[in-house]
């Protein structure tokens, strides 16, 4: 689909529901599915899943910002953000299953990192053991800073890493 990692930022509006709604259900359909459940047990689920999500993360980052992941003007992904002081909080990153492995979502990631190194700050996340997506943080510098059965809190730290010299960044693909 798309092999480069420049992408940008919009704001999320009451048109785009459809897909959160979509990446939302990417990310967990098959795995209901494969537990046994029908199609439309699966899907009545999802939606209560949704709303759920929706609500937590309403309650719990009342500020945070919520963007969608365009590349070239074509919506692939979401991303919600709370940054709390010099904390940056990746809440949550989704892209639809065409767009992955395709560097939209490093991209993304580089363009937190910098945005860190500015403050000198740090990214936190929390993320599934079993996701994929855990391997793209560590090679990203991300470490494991404690965990429970399911799920793993990492961070990057720009203070631990030192001055970024201009030769060691990457050029970022976020639009202002």
């Amino acid at each position: 689909m798309h092999s480069s990692s420049r992408f940008s930022l919009r704001p999320v509006s009451a048109e785009d529901e459809a897909l959160l709604r979509t990446l939302f259900a990417a990310a967990r359909r098959e795995d209901l599915l494969a537990a046994g459940l029908g199609e439309r047990e699966a899907e009545q689920l999802l939606e209560m899943q949704y709303r759920a999500q929706r609500h937590q993360y309403l309650a719990a980052f009342p500020g945070a910002d919520s963007a969608v992941i365009e590349v070239d003007g074509e919506a692939l992904g979401r991303l919600l953000i709370d940054r709390r002081g010099q904390q940056i909080r990746l809440v949550d990153i989704a892209l639809l299953p065409a767009a992955r492995g395709q560097g939209i979502g490093e991209g993304v990631l580089e363009a937190l990192k910098q945005e860190a190194e500015e403050t000198g700050g740090c990214i936190r996340l929390q993320v599934a053991r079993g996701n994929p997506a855990r391997r793209l943080y560590e090679r990203l510098g991300f470490s494991e800073t404690s965990g429970d059965e399911m799920y793993v809190e990492m961070q990057w730290d720009a203070q631990a890493r030192g001055p970024a010299s201009s030769d060691n960044r990457k050029t970022m693909g976020a639009a202002p």
